[in-house]
């Protein structure tokens, strides 16, 4: 198999990873049926955009937001992994169309978002309280 042929079958298999544990946490999560942002547009167009920032008194708020955004993202990284996957299947093993790359670094930059977001969610989640044995 040659250079180009081993990244690709790489980044094939890292894609299929990715959408299988998301689908797997959709699922988990009763969210497996997940409206995609801006569904109704063509394949492509979507532009994600994140929640407006809420008010920084108000962390239930806040959280509610974070979650809310969290499954949009994870939704829309599940719609570019099956789509990249689709187009994987049906090109040669030359080719590569540049809306597939688009799509692969827009499922990056997704991804380090969403990754980055929920790193802040759990280190900011209240603790719960410490119980001592009397």
């Amino acid at each position: 198999m040659s250079g180009g042929g081993k990244r690709r079958a790489a980044a094939h298999g890292a894609i299929l990873v990715i959408l299988a544990g998301l689908s797997a946490t959709a699922n988990q999560a009763g969210r497996g049926s997940a409206p995609v942002p801006g569904g109704s547009a063509a394949a492509g167009s979507t532009v994600i955009r994140d929640q407006p920032a809420p008010a920084a008194g108000n962390p239930d708020v806040k959280a509610k937001l974070d979650h809310d955004q969290n499954i949009k993202d994870a939704a829309r990284l599940v719609q570019l992994a099956t789509e990249i996957q689709a187009e994987l299947d049906n090109s040669s093993q030359f080719t590569l169309s540049a809306a597939t790359l688009k799509k692969a670094d827009e499922m990056e930059k997704l991804s380090k978002k969403l990754n980055s977001r929920l790193k802040t969610d759990n280190a900011s989640a209240p603790k719960p309280p410490v119980k001592f044995k009397q």
